[in-house]
């Protein structure tokens, strides 16, 4: 009884896709049937040791969990005529899986690939999605080419079961869509010129997870499916702009909404170069229609005419329940020698959402350790707690060198104050070559913590193996203290400053939103976005924000419930503000 009723759902699946399919299929697997080897599939691994691979009557589960190389793939040789075929006309590829363990990111260890293209190696196409799954939500990420991996989540109603995935790919647009059901879970446009296998499905050399395939079915042409393009990013609307305005350059952007509801940019205005050091002063720029269009620049502070003087690494936090606007800065200077010397600390207070703002308020005694060298802010934004025994703590992050010299050891720490700015303490500070930060309010089982997002210099220290991921570490005490840092295993980075915003917290049928920000890709440029539904565990959503050309940036919640991001563009010649909300990013689709 059992095996008919999985031949009736295979026939089922079948059916259903070829509701959408003009052309029948070419290549099926059907586990109910038998093995895939049995029906045309080579089975291949990547490493000398397979994955466990099980055929339990109608499904075939593959077991990749101990992360060391171990796979298991099955591929089918399409003849080179159908592949040149696929390539100009299209193709549907529709399976049925489900993925009993939660992986908690987006794995190689389930995944489907398809390469097309003309014999001679013309025209190649190479598509390769990854799958995984995260509670009720369903993970997916395909790598592009150009544009980098392309994330996106949708919720489910039961994430336990098995659920009808199609991949379908237009050869003429070169769009890919990823649906589970008829709900489409991904867009993206394919330009990954590499060779591969032309089909697979399995698990391939890194990662862990384990899948159960009940089928899989290749067919030619994208039938009655509707393919969409992705969304195109929302526009950028130029700030600030290199050579006008009186300075060469504007650089290192924070932004904050203030208190009346207007969009701050705080910036570097930098005289007479690019140079991280020389005659810079402290600069903002106002939006009073939510970042449409910006008022002329505003002097905040300037010291010594041109003499190469810095107030940098502007880093505001605004204090809700007083209404204040901290904007923390390093003064430093140049001496007759050209060298970088200085690292006080200074703090401006304004009362006014930014109209006036006091002198400058030196807090160095109080939070600088006096062995300490180059010391900076953020750069960013600060943050204040909204929960637990430290509510209304305002939190700066910082870090330090014990020298001047770039390519010592840094370290990552915050400054806190507990009295709403009246005198601020050193916190925690974490290990070697952590760099700039940002940090940001978690919430999980009613118990209030916080995450630190660093910037990681270890390969300026010459360990190249512990470089190229972000650092992440975590306080259970208010900042007082931090776990030991560790790589995240998404986060890559040039490396380059990035931007974390707490953009939602949990609350009854509304989940938590983690935003984070960095250029991913190729150097400083590809501007990602990325989401996080669990408190910066896992990032399993993301979108290109700002194509090429790409640097520091911040991240604020508008009060119209959109993400405002100011973004160095231009080669650092302009701050660029670009907006968009959460459906635009994916990933809060409900069942």
């Amino acid at each position: 009884m059992k095996h008919i009723l999985a031949l009736l759902i295979s026939s089922l699946l079948a059916s259903l896709a070829s509701s959408h399919a003009a052309d029948p299929p070419a290549v099926v697997f059907d586990a109910a049937k038998s093995l895939p080897t049995q029906q045309g599939w080579a089975e291949r691994h990547d490493r000398p040791s397979g994955a466990t691979v099980r055929h339990e009557k109608d499904v075939l589960r593959i077991e990749d969990d101990d992360d060391k190389g171990k796979d298991q793939f099955f591929h089918f040789d399409l003849k080179p005529e159908y592949l040149a075929t696929a390539r100009q006309t299209g193709f549907t590829a529709a399976w049925r899986l489900r993925i009993p363990n939660e992986t908690g990111t987006i794995t190689r260890a389930i995944g489907v690939e398809v390469c097309v293209g003309k014999s001679d190696g013309a025209d190649r196409l190479r598509v390769t999605l990854q799958m995984g799954r995260r509670g009720n939500e369903l993970l997916a990420g395909v790598s592009t080419g150009s544009g980098n991996q392309v994330e996106s989540a949708l919720a489910v109603k039961d994430g336990d079961a098995f659920h009808d995935w199609t991949m379908v790919f237009d050869g003429k647009s070169q769009l890919l869509n990823v649906f589970v059901g008829d709900r489409q879970l991904l867009a993206a446009r394919i330009d990954h010129k590499d060779t591969g296998y032309p089909l697979v499905f399995g698990s391939r050399a890194t990662g862990t997870g384990v899948s159960e395939w009940r089928s899989f079915q290749f067919t030619l042409g994208t039938g009655e499916w509707k393919i969409e393009p992705p969304a195109p990013p929302p526009s950028l609307v130029d700030v600030l702009v290199g050579g006008k305005g009186g300075y060469h350059a504007y650089r290192i952007p924070s932004l904050v909404v203030a208190p009346n509801g207007d969009l701050l940019v705080f910036c570097e205005g930098r005289k007479t170069s690019l140079d991280d050091d020389g005659d810079i002063d402290l600069l903002q720029a106002r939006s009073t229609d939510g970042g449409k269009t910006w008022k002329p620049h505003q002097l905040i502070y300037e010291e010594g005419g041109d003499a190469k003087i810095k107030y940098g690494n502007p880093t505001a936090v605004v204090d809700a329940e007083k209404g204040t606007i901290w904007l923390a800065t390093n003064r430093d200077h140049v001496t007759i020698k050209g060298a970088r010397a200085g690292g006080a600390l200074v703090l401006f207070r304004s009362d006014d959402s930014g109209a006036t703002w006091s002198k400058p308020i030196d807090i160095t005694a109080a939070v600088r350790q006096s062995d300490w060298g180059h010391h900076a802010f953020g750069p960013g934004i600060g943050i204040q707690i909204q929960h637990g025994p430290h509510r209304g703590r305002l939190v700066i992050p910082a870090n330090f060198r014990r020298a001047f010299d770039k390519s010592k050891p840094s370290y990552a720490h915050v400054v806190v104050s507990d009295d709403h700015g009246k005198t601020w303490k050193l916190g925690g500070i974490l290990g070697e070559y952590t760099n700039e930060c940002q940090v940001a309010e978690t919430r999980e089982e009613d118990k209030s913590g916080l995450l630190i997002n660093m910037r990681n210099h270890w390969g300026r220290g010459g360990m190249a193996e512990k470089s190229g991921k972000r650092l992440v570490a975590r306080s259970t005490d208010g900042g007082a203290t931090w776990s030991a840092e560790k790589m995240d295993p998404v986060l890559t980075e040039p490396p380059c400053q990035a931007s974390l915003l707490r953009y939602q917290f949990a609350s009854g049928d509304q989940k938590s939103v983690l935003l984070f920000a960095n250029p991913a890709g190729g150097g400083r440029k590809n501007l990602t976005v990325r989401m996080s539904q669990d408190e910066g565990r896992t990032w399993p959503v993301s979108k290109l924000l700002v194509p090429g050309s790409a640097a520091y940036s911040c991240m604020a919640r508008l009060p119209d419930g959109r993400v405002g991001a100011i973004v160095e563009t231009s080669g650092y010649m302009k701050l660029s503000f670009i907006a968009f909300d959460l459906k635009w990013l994916g990933g809060a689709n409900s069942p």
